[in-house]
């Protein structure tokens, strides 16, 4: 099974190779782009190793295609839920099992933009094969006051839409938060700054 720390780390550089990308071809920012850029730049950076992943494919579609998961190996809810709805990206282990989903946003700067997301994960984790989730997201800024430079507003931000989150998955029972981060600090060039974030959901006993 791939390492999470791996998958959280080729998700991170997936958001920065897409900023990067995107402002060579355009001279603008990610955030000016479509979100399923960042979508695919993170799948690209994940699918070398030894797994595979879908995109915007309900489970239904992508077990079918992989010659199906089997009963017993996915919990109901989890199938149900999957084969109601679609996530951003589905990284499957060998044997056509999920193992990790992620969601992929683009420019939130508030919590609930991004709370539907994670109450979709804290709940197909009630299944009994996956054992954590991933919102992904990029977040880039442009100084709009000049007693708050975008690095730091940056910066605000992603720490209130941890605390928000956090607080709001601590209501869940058997979950919990942790925050990683593409650079220790936004990326600043002239008067804007950019970060890309993960948000990894998983089960306590994890």
């Amino acid at each position: 099974m791939p390492a999470r720390t791996n998958i959280i780390k080729k998700a991170l550089r997936g958001i920065s190779k897409a900023q990067k990308d995107y402002e060579a071809w355009s001279t603008l920012w990610l955030w000016e782009a479509p979100e399923y850029m960042t979508t695919t730049y993170i799948a690209k950076e994940i699918a070398p190793d030894s797994y595979y992943v879908t995109l915007e494919q309900n489970a239904g579609e992508s077990t079918e295609a992989g010659g199906g998961v089997g009963k017993g190996n996915v919990g109901e809810r989890m199938r149900r839920k999957l084969k109601r709805g679609k996530f951003d990206i589905v990284v499957w282990k060998g044997d056509d099992t999920p193992i990790v989903i992620i969601e992929v946003k683009k420019q939130p700067v508030r919590f609930n933009q991004i709370s539907g997301d994670v109450d979709n994960i804290c709940r197909v984790l009630k299944g009994k094969n996956l054992r954590y989730g991933l919102i992904a997201y990029y977040l880039g800024l442009v100084q709009k006051t000049a007693d708050e430079p975008a690095e730091v507003r940056t910066s605000r931000i992603v720490e209130e839409i941890r605390v928000d989150a956090d607080a709001h998955i601590k209501r869940k029972r058997g979950l919990k938060l942790r925050q990683h981060l593409s650079h220790p600090k936004p990326q600043v060039v002239e008067d804007s700054a950019w970060i890309g974030v993960v948000l990894q959901i998983s089960k306590s006993s994890q």
